[in-house]
């Protein structure tokens, strides 16, 4: 709850302990005129003024009060299918460990997860534009050979190669002109070693995926031809059967499936 909300819930809180005490204090000063000797008097008039203003400004104060509550009860129930929902919609968020979405591929900085994770899992197409984007990231983070990196490329000789060119408007040769530009562009800012892998993989890419110790990041594709920026999911691990532990568990399955395309040419 924000600063704001509480001051205007204390103030509320406020208004009808007022409300109360007016009630009271005009309630007994009525009392105190109702049994005083000499109702003519100075002092009963007053007593009986006061106490008729006490009085009147208790009763509105105590309709206001309950106005402004009919008004909130009103408010509640139009939106209680939508609190409800966005109830639900956050346990299940929590359940798969959904922490961010974006609505396109570009709002989303890479740099951090390529420079700071101990491991990073690759899956990409080609790779070549995603890669050349994010060059001054990946020559930081080689300069520490204790950081594992992998890249998992569709393989350039998968028949998978031909359905990607046919749904991108492109032909098999230039997919692997591209692959072997990723894999220069890579090899160009680092040595081969335990801490990198460059690998290919003749399956299916549902999405491009950046894996670490900590997140999963993934772009879904669509299905057209169409060019459309692809949304961008963040998730974090929940549980031992979320979703960032089936997909790390699913890459590390795929390794095993893949060839090294480190001296690919």
């Amino acid at each position: 709850m924000s600063n704001n909300s509480i001051e205007k819930l204390k103030f509320r809180s406020g208004a009808l302990y007022a409300t109360l005490i007016m009630l009271i204090i005009g309630l007994v000063l009525l009392v105190a005129y109702a049994f005083s000797l000499d109702k003519t008097s100075i002092q009963a008039s007053i007593l009986s003024q006061i106490s008729s203003v006490l009085l009147i400004g208790g009763v509105w104060g105590g309709i206001y009060e309950l106005m402004l509550r009919q008004e909130f009860i009103k408010v509640v129930e139009t939106n209680s299918d939508k609190i409800l929902n966005r109830i639900s919609a956050i346990d299940h968020e929590e359940e798969i460990g959904l922490t961010h979405s974006y609505g396109s591929s570009g709002a989303y900085d890479y740099g951090d997860i390529i420079k700071n994770s101990d491991f990073l899992r690759i899956v990409v197409n080609d790779g070549r534009t995603w890669i050349s984007n994010n060059l001054r990231y990946f020559e930081e983070r080689f300069k520490d050979t204790n950081k594992k990196t992998t890249f998992f490329l569709q393989h350039p000789d998968s028949e998978m190669v031909d359905v990607i060119c046919k749904k991108v408007g492109s032909d098999s040769n230039s997919f692997k002109l591209k692959v072997r530009e990723s894999i220069k562009m890579i090899k160009e800012l680092t040595h081969k070693g335990e801490h990198i892998q460059i690998l290919g993989h003749e399956y299916f890419n549902p999405q491009s995926t950046f894996l670490t110790e900590h997140r999963a990041v993934v772009t879904p594709y669509y299905y057209s031809k169409a060019r459309k920026s692809p949304p961008v999911l963040c998730f974090k691990k929940t549980s031992s059967d979320c979703y960032y532990s089936r997909l790390r568990q699913d890459l590390k399955a795929l390794e095993s499936d893949c060839i090294d395309l480190w001296d690919y040419n």
